[in-house]
């Protein structure tokens, strides 16, 4: 079920459940998930649950951004 159909509380959880890249900034010690990849940009969210854009290639640099398990 999608949309209005579901729970505010379920689509929550249904969230919690999806298994997402997540990366740490180095510089800043934050901690981001991916939500969305389109035409090289990644949006990414942080725990606070606001969105930063960064490029592909930018997020690739090990010397900045860390991929967590």
């Amino acid at each position: 079920m999608n949309g209005l159909s579901t729970s505010a509380t379920q689509r929550r959880i249904e969230q919690q459940c999806l298994q997402r890249q997540r990366y740490r900034h180095k510089p800043t010690g934050r901690r981001y998930v991916l939500n969305l990849e389109a035409g090289g940009t990644c949006e990414l969210q942080g725990l606070d649950g606001r969105c930063t854009y960064v490029q592909r290639q930018h997020l690739d640099n090990t010397e900045v951004w860390e991929r967590l398990p």
